[in-house]
């Protein structure tokens, strides 16, 4: 059985999957420039002060969020759709090929 979030959990890239799935992949590429715009916007307001340990910092909380968003609202979802053997492998191998060098 497919658990479907509540309205209030629903993202707006959900809503626009059902009526156009182009609609929906532009906006979240667009979303997803938000956290390095971020960083470049803090790097040109604050030269002087953003050292190598602040930017690291700064990146380090990007990715602890998103691997928060990933593990506690897509994993469960994933569940469902594919199964837990198969959305946990996925995740693995997602996030492996990601940090890799």
């Amino acid at each position: 059985m497919l658990r479907y979030p509540a309205l209030h959990e629903r993202t707006m890239v959900d809503f626009l999957a059902r009526f156009s799935k182009w609609q929906a992949f532009k906006l979240a590429t667009v979303s997803g420039f938000a956290e390095p715009l971020g960083v470049v916007l803090v790097a040109y307001l604050f030269p002087s002060s953003l050292s190598p340990e602040i930017l690291e910092g700064l990146l380090a909380s990007v990715v602890g969020v998103m691997a928060f968003l990933t593990l506690h609202q897509m994993l469960p979802l994933a569940f469902d759709y594919a199964g837990q053997k198969q959305a946990v492998k996925a995740v693995f191998f997602g996030m492996a090929f990601m940090s890799a060098r």
